[in-house]
C-alpha cells in the first residue's frame, strides 16, 4: 500500500470511501520542550471510528480494544493515551497510530464511518480537562438523559396500571 501524506482530521467518508481499514497514520513529535521534565506525556485524540491502536516509537502502548470483527465501537469515546517517559526518546519521536472503522455504506451515519480527528501531543495535565469535558459531553449526558427516559417510562407505566379507568 503506498504511502501517502493526509492532514487530520481524516474522514473517511471522503478520502478513502470504501476503505474499513486498518489505515495506519504515523506522525512525529519532538520531545525536547519536555526534556528534563518529570511530567507524563500524552496524546489526545477526540474522535477515532471506529477503534485505534497507539505505538509510541514502534511500542504498543495502548489499545482500545478489539480490532477484528467484531470491532469495539469507540466513536463517542475521546482517547487520553498516556506516553511512557521510558519510550520517549530525546528528539524526534514517532507516533503510530493503527485505526479501523467501517465505510459510510455499512454504517448509519457520517459519524459511525472510519476516521480520526486531529492529534494533541502534549503534558498529560494539560490534556486531561479537555478529555474529561468531552468524555462528559459526548457519553455521561447521553447516558444520564436515558437513564431519566427510563425511569420516566417506568412511572408513567405504573400510573397507567394504578389509574386503569382514566
Amino acid at each position: 500500500v503506498p504511502v501517502r501524506p493526509v492532514t487530520l482530521p481524516d474522514h473517511w467518508s471522503a478520502s478513502r470511501p470504501d476503505t474499513q481499514g486498518p489505515v495506519w497514520y504515523r506522525v512525529a513529535f519532538n520531545s525536547t520542550a519536555a526534556s528534563g521534565r518529570t511530567e507524563l506525556l500524552a496524546v489526545y485524540i477526540e474522535r477515532v471510528c471506529t477503534n485505534a491502536e497507539v505505538y509510541v516509537n514502534g511500542k504498543l502502548v495502548h489499545s482500545g480494544g478489539r480490532m477484528q470483527p467484531p470491532v469495539t465501537h469507540n466513536c463517542n469515546h475521546p482517547q487520553l493515551v498516556s506516553l511512557p517517559a521510558a519510550l520517549i526518546q530525546p528528539g524526534l519521536n514517532t507516533l503510530d497510530i493503527k485505526v479501523v472503522g467501517y465505510p459510510l455504506e455499512q454504517v448509519a451515519s457520517r459519524l459511525r464511518a472510519g476516521g480520526i480527528s486531529v492529534l494533541r501531543v502534549g503534558l498529560h495535565a494539560d490534556l486531561a480537562p479537555m478529555h474529561g469535558r468531552q468524555t462528559a459531553l459526548q457519553v455521561g449526558i447521553p447516558q444520564g438523559v436515558s437513564v431519566t427516559l427510563l425511569v420516566m417510562g417506568c412511572f408513567m407505566f405504573v400510573m397507567g396500571w394504578m389509574n386503569r379507568r382514566e
